[in-house]
Formats: C-alpha cells, sequence, structure tokens
C-alpha cells in the first residue's frame, strides 16, 4: 500500500493488539495525510497562478500603481490624515549618440593638400571643392 510519493507500507507487517499504538497509528497518518493534502493545495494554487500569468489575458495583469488609487480615500475613512507626496522629478533623459567632445581637448586643423587632377569631378569636369 501506498500513503504518497515516498513512503509505502507494506500490508504484510502485523497491526498492533494494543488499541493504544493502533490510535497512535491513526494519528499519525491521519497527520501525514493533512499535510499532504494541504501541499497538494498549495502546489495546485501556485500552478494556477503561474499558468494565469504566462497564459491570461493581458488585462488581468495588475500594475502596481492601481493599487495606490484609493489610498486617500482609505486612509481618510480610517482617520489617519494623507501624507503630502512631494512631485517627483523625472530624471534627466538620457543623450543618445556621441558625447561631446572635452573642451580641453588641443584641436590641429590640418588640410590635405589634393593635386588638381584629383579634384576634378569625373563626370562634368569641375573642380571639387
Amino acid at each position: 500500500m501506498r500513503i504518497d510519493g515516498m513512503t509505502t507500507i507494506e500490508s504484510e507487517i502485523p497491526l498492533p493488539d494494543d488499541l493504544e499504538a493502533a490510535h497512535r497509528i491513526i494519528r499519525e497518518l491521519l497527520e501525514t495525510l493533512r499535510q499532504q493534502t494541504h501541499l497538494n493545495e498549495k502546489l495546485q494554487h501556485q500552478l494556477e497562478q503561474l499558468l494565469r500569468r504566462l497564459y491570461g489575458r493581458k488585462s488581468e495583469k495588475l500594475d502596481p500603481n492601481q493599487l495606490l488609487l484609493f489610498t486617500r480615500e482609505i486612509l481618510e475613512a480610517t482617520g489617519v490624515e494623507p501624507e503630502a507626496t512631494p512631485a517627483s522629478k523625472k530624471p534627466p533623459a538620457k543623450g543618445h549618440g556621441r558625447k561631446p567632445l572635452p573642451a580641453g581637448l588641443p584641436r590641429k586643423r590640418v588640410v590635405h593638400d589634393v593635386p588638381l587632377e584629383q579634384r576634378l569631378c569625373p563626370d562634368c569636369g569641375t573642380e571639387r571643392v
């Protein structure tokens, strides 16, 4: 006979003739059954939550900001004064692209002299700037 996934009880083991010992074994088995039932319900609940999160509708997902919608009314109903929340400052947006070069970086203008025959446009023959 198998009680749960890990415990097996052989049916050939003789039961005690003592009534008190039999009651003790029955209480132990009932406690084991209660624990296994509780574990089964807990795992079933976790499975349902995970499946709902994975396959549930997008509209069923909870936005944490929604929890704050009625806090003022709840606090007023309990008699606690709501604290004034300071206006939150937005952090400055990070720039895109390259950062500007440092102002202390030395700059040198380099002019490359290109011969006249390479400055002429191959299509129209005018000089390129």
